[in-house]
């Protein structure tokens, strides 16, 4: 038998073809190269629903992504994810910036047909724990409120682009970037779904064992073509983790970032953001009250968040802040289940507001459960999310639930 074919078998119980077959026709690279393959399977039955227009989308797709890890020597490493996703049954939503797949009037749900390369870069790693990479990769900033891969939609989002994370002094992390091209879950075929930019980022922070961790922080955002979404932003972030009695914890994060407008942007921008959340850890379930401002002072100033997944709420509504902006106060409750192996789950209600004009946008109630099915398959997970937005102001009536399962091999 072929020995790259023999190197293959030996590392991994499934062989990707997609990887081995193109590496195989070299005689010997396989042999000399230290190389791993990992593979993915997400299903998933989406449907969104709103009252007005009285109009329903249904998604059924699947997203397959398959990855190769070379390590070449000397800390440096090659890395490879191939993505793609397919429909599967239920087609009926509508993804507005793709003519094939556009159904007007429907709820969006940023699910495309379509395979594409999703990372694929060179890195390095060196001493005082740092990472470098050079190439297309996702890149993810703290919870991902200002850049982020949108993991949850089935094309994740990726960058053209370097990166840097460091270590260099004891408890501190340096994060630095520079954005070439944004790669959008909407897909290549879609208007919206490339935009390239010449852009920066960096963070700094410091850890205060047994109290949390305080960074600074700074998004300089200049797109060649969409102008207004040229703005920096600058800002501060501290993340409480401090110990209490009996295996509690008090936690919470305090954020705050002051946006302007940028390069070529005609627009005037000035506004600001804040975080405050506060609670307990307890029995391993987190227990937080929070809330979270963008200010909007009118369709050309406000606070925007151009390379987010989308926040507040999983019926993705305010995944661009209104005119009036976003004032949205909320609780929730995250951690496993008790006496249900393996089961976690999250339940958020929201209460949502302007920021300018005293406007109250609705309420919406969150509930995201996930269950490791080890008794099934070892690399199985299967969940369930559900939303109900209930409408005062702004947007309409909706219900927006998914059932999925994910496999890893």
């Amino acid at each position: 038998m072929n020995n790259c074919f023999q190197t293959y078998r030996a590392r991994k119980p499934l062989t990707l073809a997609l990887f081995s077959l193109g590496t195989c026709l070299i005689p010997g690279v396989a042999a000399a190269l230290d190389v791993d393959f990992t593979g993915n399977l997400r299903y998933r039955y989406e449907f969104f629903g709103q009252d007005v227009p009285d109009t329903e989308s249904k998604a059924s797709t699947l997203r397959l992504g398959l990855t190769a890890n070379a390590k070449l020597g000397a800390g440096f490493s090659a890395f490879a994810e191939l993505e793609s996703v397919h429909q599967i049954g239920e087609d009926d939503y509508n993804i507005p910036t793709i003519p094939s797949q556009a159904m007007p009037g429907f709820p969006v749900i940023a699910d495309p047909e379509g395979a594409e390369l999703n990372q694929g870069y060179l890195a390095w790693a060196g001493p005082a724990k740092t990472l470098v990479k050079l190439g297309r990769q996702e890149v993810k900033l703290n919870e991902g409120r200002f850049i982020s891969n949108s993991y949850w939609r089935q094309n994740h989002q990726s960058f053209d682009a370097a990166t840097l994370v460091s270590a260099p002094f004891a408890n501190t992390t340096v994060e630095l970037g520079y954005l070439a091209k944004v790669l959008r879950v909407a897909g290549g075929e879609a208007s919206n779904g490339r935009a390239e930019m010449s852009s920066e980022f960096f963070q700094f922070g410091y850890t205060f064992p047994k109290v949390g961790v305080a960074k600074v922080y700074g998004l300089f955002l200049d797109f060649d073509k969409e102008l207004t979404n040229s703005i920096d932003t600058v800002g501060a972030r501290f993340d409480l983790n401090y110990p209490l009695a009996n295996g509690w914890s008090a936690i919470g994060t305090l954020d705050y970032a002051k946006q302007k407008d940028a390069g070529s942007n005609p627009n005037d921008v000035d506004a600001a953001y804040r975080l405050i959340e506060l609670g307990v850890k307890a029995w391993g379930i987190d227990f937080i009250a929070g809330n979270a401002l963008l200010e909007g002072n009118g369709a050309t100033d406000k606070f925007i968040t151009p390379l987010a997944h989308p926040f507040n709420g999983l019926t993705e509504f305010f995944l661009v802040t209104p005119t009036n902006g976003l004032d949205a106060t909320y609780l929730k409750a995250a951690g496993p289940v008790p006496g249900l192996k393996g089961v976690t789950a999250t339940a958020v209600y929201y209460d949502y507001q302007s920021d300018s004009g005293s406007l109250d946008f609705g309420r919406e109630f969150d509930l995201d459960i996930a269950w490791k099915a080890e008794p099934i398959a070892k690399n199985l997970i299967v969940g369930w999310r559900f939303a109900q937005y209930s409408a005062d102001t702004l947007f309409s009536d909706a219900v927006r639930t998914s059932l999925w399962a994910a496999y890893s091999f």
